[in-house]
C-alpha cells in the first residue's frame, strides 16, 4: 500500500510539511490522545518518521506529550486560530472565577485574563471564592448578573458548579475551565498534571536513589490534584523498593502544608520524601521541616518565584515541576473567544506542557510570577 507522504510529492508541496500536517489531522480527529504505534498505522509511514516529525512538532507546541507517551493536540494550534479569531470577536465582557486570593498562580492567571480583555477593547471582572465551593457559586451567580458574556472558571472542586454553569449557559454565557476540570464548561484548558507528577516522582527516586518512605500532601476535590497524585504514584511504582506510606488531606494552603508536615513527623518513622501538590504546601511543609534533625526531601508543583529561590539555596525542596498560569489563562480567553463566535467546537480539553525545575537547572529558570 502506497504512503500517504510520499517524496514524489507534487511539484510545490514539501514532503515533511505534507507529513506534519497528515499527523495533525490524525491527532485533531482522533476523540481521544493518540500513542505512537497507533499513529504509525493510522497514517502508514515509518514509526521513526512519525516519531521524528512528532518530536518536531512537540518542540515547536503543536503537539503535547503525555507522560503515558500519547499526543494530543498542543496549545499552540488555538494560539493560532485565536489569532485570526480576535479579529471578529463579539465578546464584549469577560469574567473570571479563581479559588482564592493568596496564591500567586491565580493573580498570574488573572492578570493574564485581564491583557487579553484588554487586547479586543472587552469589560473584565473577576472573583475569588477563598476555597469554598458555595462561594464560588455565587460568586459565578455575580458575574453572570453583570453581563458577562464569556466566564472563565479555575474551579475550587471538580464537582459542584454544574447547577449555577447550567444556569449561565441557559443565558447565553461561554464558559472554559482553566488548571482543573468541571462539569458544565464547553471547553477545558489544563497543564499536564499527571506529567507534573511523573516528572517530580522520578527526580525524587533518582535523589533517593530507588528506595525509601515517601508521604504525599494532597489538596482540594479537583482534576488537577488527582491527576498530579495519579501521575506521581504511577511512576514512583517504577521503583519496588520506594513506598507511599501516607496521603495527608490538605486544602492547598501554605498553613495545611504545615499542619501536614507535623503529622508526618511526629506520626510516620524513616520518611525519607514528600510530594507537595502545588508550591504554597511545600512551603508550608519546609516552614515545620526546618526544626528536622533529618528532614526529608520535598517536590512539588507550580514552577513559584518563591520555590525557585528556595531550589536554588540547595535546601530540602530539590524540585518543581513549573506550570505557565498566564498562558493557561490566556488560551482559555482566545478558545472562549473562538467558542462564542462559532469558529471552535465546543467539548475539547487543551492540555499544556510542564517541565522539571531543579538546583541544576534553576539559574536559567524564569518563574511566572517574578516582577
Amino acid at each position: 500500500m502506497e504512503s500517504v507522504a510520499q517524496e514524489d510529492e507534487p511539484q510545490g508541496r514539501v514532503p515533511s510539511i505534507v507529513r506534519a500536517v497528515t499527523i495533525l489531522e490524525q491527532v485533531a480527529s482522533s476523540s481521544l490522545p493518540t500513542n505512537l504505534a497507533d499513529l504509525t498505522r493510522q497514517v502508514r509511514l515509518p514509526k521513526s518518521t512519525v516519531h521524528a516529525v512528532c518530536q518536531a512538532l512537540v518542540a515547536e507546541r503543536f503537539l503535547t506529550r503525555g507522560a503515558d507517551g500519547s499526543y494530543r493536540l498542543g496549545p499552540a494550534i488555538a494560539e493560532l486560530s485565536a489569532a485570526r479569531r480576535q479579529r471578529g470577536a463579539t465578546v464584549h465582557s469577560i469574567g473570571i472565577s479563581v479559588p482564592n486570593s493568596t496564591n500567586a498562580f491565580f493573580d498570574a492567571e488573572i492578570a493574564a485574563a485581564r491583557a487579553e480583555a484588554l487586547t479586543i477593547g472587552a469589560d473584565f471582572d473577576h472573583r475569588a471564592a477563598n476555597q469554598d465551593v458555595e462561594q464560588q457559586n455565587r460568586d459565578i451567580v455575580e458575574l453572570t448578573d453583570s453581563g458577562v458574556e464569556l466566564l472563565i472558571v479555575d474551579p475550587v472542586a471538580s464537582h459542584g458548579l454544574e447547577e449555577v454553569l447550567a444556569r449561565a449557559r441557559a443565558r447565553g454565557v461561554t464558559i472554559v475551565s482553566v488548571n482543573g476540570a468541571t462539569a458544565g464548561a464547553d471547553a477545558t484548558i489544563v497543564t499536564d498534571n499527571a506529567q507534573a507528577g511523573a516528572l517530580v516522582a522520578r527526580h525524587l527516586s533518582e535523589r533517593l536513589d530507588g528506595h525509601g518512605r515517601v508521604a504525599i500532601v494532597g489538596g482540594s476535590p479537583v482534576t488537577a490534584i488527582t491527576d498530579r497524585i495519579e501521575g506521581f504514584r504511577q511512576a514512583l511504582a517504577d521503583n519496588p523498593a520506594m513506598s507511599i506510606v501516607t496521603i495527608e488531606p490538605g486544602d492547598n494552603s501554605r498553613q495545611a502544608g504545615r499542619v501536614a508536615a507535623r503529622r508526618i513527623l511526629d506520626t510516620i518513622p524513616r520518611v525519607r520524601g514528600i510530594f507537595a501538590i502545588n508550591d504554597p504546601t511545600a512551603l508550608g511543609v519546609i516552614d515545620v521541616l526546618h526544626d528536622a534533625a533529618h528532614p526529608p526531601m520535598v517536590v512539588s508543583v507550580d514552577g513559584s518565584p518563591e520555590a525557585a529561590a528556595l531550589i536554588a539555596t540547595n535546601g530540602p525542596l530539590t524540585a518543581t515541576a513549573a506550570q505557565e498560569p498566564q498562558r493557561l489563562a490566556s488560551t482559555a480567553v482566545r478558545v472562549g473567544i473562538g467558542l462564542a463566535n462559532g469558529t471552535t467546537m465546543p467539548g475539547r480539553t487543551l492540555t499544556l506542557p510542564t517541565r522539571l525545575v531543579t538546583h541544576d537547572d534553576v539559574s536559567t529558570y524564569e518563574p511566572w510570577g517574578a516582577s
